[in-house]
């Protein structure tokens, strides 16, 4: 999909952009719907402000440069201000000398508390334009009127017209309140119930705001559009901003590059870019924001034209340019390209920066090669920080290599480097899988000493840990002080402490839990019931899962296929396979498709009762279903089969098994062992070595007897 650039109708002046490599030209595409905030304006309003030209050609505001973005996703008419009443007796008991300041300044022009609503004043859009206009001039900053404005709507319940907000957004700026005026001005593009289009809302301020205030105005209104993502209306900003000799920034015109290139609009990009480049104003940023764009989407070759042909832009690549790049190349392991790259950098003349080097460093170590990572930082004399150090310890704990990670730790540590949370995570997460849970108690016990507080994620690291060897006791009182040192446990804390006690067999611990993650506002979730109802199941209490299935419905939750599958597995484990075979016709029935986990464990069913031709019946459903079986399927049906002595039909299992890219194992062979067993064979075990080598060599494939020895 393409946004067009030229101007909508009415307007005669606008982006005549040239196109790119014969691309066709397009037309500006009508306005989106805009739902703005609720604001009344009437169409013969007249505004007069007293005294506002000479304030306002007067004023310096600082440029579109300067815009910071909203502190908050808020909106003005909201009551993030104190909420203020009109009584002198509550005003007295809060003490607020601002009130007091706002309204003697009120009172001096006769438009103080007491006289609105009465003595012919009232809440008109000229009175308010007025007050706001005399609070700024009188009380020197422009807090009071917006302590005004807020006060109208809280108290009275005012709703602001259009014009009075677009007064108190000029007032803002000259008061060097741009962030309060961005807040108010999103309200106005983005929050209004009735459509307010670009050029209305650009008319209104026009009449109210002139010069540099007006320049703001243009950038803060484009730069609000950018932000609610309403590309169209961002356009129409610069065209009416062309009308009047004005233009976006470098800064403003890559961030509508950015915003195109992010929702698509890739054609409009570029046509915009041609645009920047009659006014000069392309950067190295603006060509970086197009190789990333290329690069993310795969496509490194126009990434790589881009970076080498930036010259012909009239800039030359930089090292954000070239990290940009390098940085795609490490993401697909292109470390030996991305490496050839920051030496051709080296030789143009462009210095690499730490965060390139980092990127390097990490795809080193992604690939299994801290050797190089290391000779990298040593090369380039860079003195590892404790990202870098946190990168390598946690590639070494993610390949268990929990030797080399605390060789590294240490060397941090001896470096002067003070590990961080993350740091030691890492470590104690390495030892936990590792089943070292003494030595992860130990980091951890040396990491509250150090005065590092642990996360959420580490607690759970241990609780899981401690749970799985059936250690309780510990993960309980680990439980007790996370929420001792503030920390509020997640549902993931509560589901391993249960998963730790259903191992255990002690049920009633579980369910106290589950209680208790109600009480405290951790709300289960459906891997907490699929976590109770297969521990349930493995206890043999089929009646009470079942329950605990339908409670779970009721919550709002829709079983999924690990529910269906715990069940099923239950069901089947009990020989009750019609009961197993409906809740897969269920699942079927409503779309839930079953994976090779759950159709394995039907078919273990089957198996197990020596209903073979039921089984073989429902594995071939399964294959023409699509599901894709796995080997641990395969080698249930072919171990059903040598049950029952029917090594042949094994033997066809075995041959699709291969056809499908499975390699019979030792599991295999002594299945079929198995069958010849059955079979009452003289020597089952070389009848079953001669089989499979048969089978094997039918397909090309050498084999190995040593499984039988």
């Amino acid at each position: 999909m393409k946004v067009p650039f030229f101007i909508k109708n009415g307007f005669t002046h606008g982006l005549n952009l040239s196109l790119v490599l014969g691309r066709k030209s397009s037309r500006f595409f009508s306005s989106v719907n805009l739902a703005f905030y609720h604001l009344s304006s009437s169409e013969d309003d007249n505004l007069y402000i007293e005294g506002s030209n000479n304030v306002l050609e007067s004023s310096k505001c600082a440029s579109d440069e300067g815009i910071c973005e909203p502190y908050a996703a808020r909106n003005w008419a909201t009551n993030e201000f104190r909420s203020l009443s009109s009584s002198a007796h509550e005003r007295e008991e809060s003490g607020d000398a601002e009130m007091e300041v706002l309204e003697m300044i009120l009172e001096e022009h006769g438009l103080g508390f007491s006289h609105f609503g009465t003595h012919g004043i009232t809440f008109n859009e000229e009175t308010i334009i007025k007050a706001l206009n005399v609070l700024f001039f009188d009380g020197g900053n422009a807090s009071l009127p917006l302590l005004f404005f807020n006060w109208l709507e809280c108290s009275f319940g005012f709703k602001h017209t259009v014009r009075t907000v677009c007064s108190l957004i000029h007032i803002l700026i000259i008061g060097k309140m741009n962030h309060m005026a961005i807040d108010l001005l999103r309200g106005l593009v983005c929050s209004h119930p009735q459509r307010i289009k670009c050029n209305e809302l650009v008319q209104v301020l026009q009449d109210i705001c002139t010069g540099s205030v007006l320049e703001t105005v243009y950038s803060m209104i484009f730069r609000c559009y950018l932000l609610e993502n309403v590309i169209d209306e961002a356009i129409e900003t610069i065209c009416l901003m062309k009308e009047v000799g004005m233009f976006p920034s470098c800064r403003g015109c890559n961030s509508l590059i950015k915003s195109l290139l992010e929702l698509g609009y890739v054609e409009s990009a570029w046509d915009f870019l041609d645009e920047m480049l009659s006014r000069f104003l392309v950067s190295e940023v603006t060509i970086s924001l197009f190789i990333d764009y290329y690069c993310r989407k795969g496509n490194l070759g126009i990434g790589w034209k881009l970076l080498m042909h930036m010259n012909d832009y009239g800039i030359k690549p930089d090292v954000v340019a070239y990290t940009t790049f390098i940085h795609h190349l490490c993401k697909l392991s292109y470390v030996k390209e991305a490496t050839c790259l920051v030496f051709k950098m080296i030789d143009m003349g462009v210095t690499p920066d730490i965060v390139l080097l980092t990127s390097i460093f990490d795809a080193y170590c992604k690939a299994e090669r801290l050797d190089d990572a290391m000779c990298i930082l040593k090369l380039f004399r860079v003195e590892p920080d404790l990202i870098l150090y946190s990168s390598v310890i946690s590639k070494f704990c993610k390949d268990n290599n929990m030797e080399q990670a605390s060789s590294i730790f240490e060397e941090m540590l001896g470096m002067g480097i003070r590990p961080d949370c993350v740091s030691y995570t890492s470590m104690i997460d390495g030892y936990c899988k590792i089943n070292n849970a003494g030595k992860a108690l130990q980091l951890f016990g040396r990491m509250l000493k150090d005065g590092i507080q642990p996360s959420v994620i580490t607690y759970t690291t241990l609780i899981s840990c401690y749970g799985r060897n059936g250690d309780m006791e510990i993960s309980q009182v680990l439980l007790q002080k996370l929420t001792r040192n503030g920390l509020t446990p997640d549902v993931a804390v509560y589901n391993t402490l249960i998963n730790g006690y259903n191992n255990q067999g002690q049920f009633h611990e579980s369910f106290e839990l589950l209680t208790k993650m109600e009480s405290v506002g951790a709300s289960p979730d459906v891997v907490t019931y699929n976590t109770l109802i297969n521990g349930l199941i493995t206890g043999g209490y089929m009646l009470q899962a079942n329950e605990l299935m339908y409670e779970l419905t009721t919550r709002g939750f829709s079983p999924d296929k690990v529910t269906f599958t715990s069940i099923m597995a239950g069901y089947a484990s009990k020989g009750l396979l019609e009961e197993s075979y409906s809740i897969w016709a269920y699942m079927n029935e409503n779309n839930i498709v079953p994976d090779v986990v759950t159709c394995t464990a039907l078919i273990t069913g089957y198996c197990r009762a020596g209903l073979m031709d039921e089984a073989n019946a429902l594995f071939r459903q399964m294959v023409r279903a699509g599901v894709v079986p796995d080997l641990i399927m395969y080698n249930t049906l072919i171990h059903g089969l040598c049950r029952i002595g029917d090594v042949e039909g094994a033997c066809q299992i075995m041959n699709m098994m291969i056809e499908n890219g499975f390699c019979p194992n030792d599991v295999t062979y002594r299945a079929l062992v198995l069958g010849y067993v059955k079979k009452h064979a003289t020597n089952p075990t070389a009848s079953a070595a001669y089989k499979m080598q048969l089978v094997l060599q039918g397909h090309g494939i050498c084999f190995d007897n040593s499984c039988g020895d």
